[in-house]
């Protein structure tokens, strides 16, 4: 299995809905995730957490994860810099930091 995993900065503007899409490709076939939480750990604030728990990063298709964040949540962003990671497990193997990345918020 090859998986090409593209670094990605998140830009969030403050007060305003933060959306994206992540699509997860093997070999050309999508895939899924048994689970998986973006975990954004700001310089200055505490962690905060994306997953289909809190309908934040959810499982909408084979292979593809909505990111949906309201305004009312960015707003609270007092910090301006944060590093991500998502963590998953896949086929009941965990797999913590699968992807890495920046937040920016202004």
């Amino acid at each position: 299995m090859s998986v090409q995993v593209p670094y990605w900065t998140i830009q969030i503007k403050r007060g305003v809905d933060f959306g994206a899409t992540m699509i997860f490709r093997s070999d050309g076939s999508e895939f899924s995730f048994d689970s998986a939480s973006l975990i954004i750990n700001p310089m200055n604030g505490g962690q905060v957490e994306w997953s289909e728990g809190n309908g934040k990063f959810t499982n909408t298709a084979l292979g593809e994860y909505t990111i949906a964040v309201e305004s009312t949540e960015t707003s609270a962003y007092s910090w301006s810099f944060a590093n991500w990671r998502l963590d998953v497990v896949r086929d009941g193997e965990p797999n913590p930091s699968f992807m890495t990345g920046k937040v920016y918020v202004s």
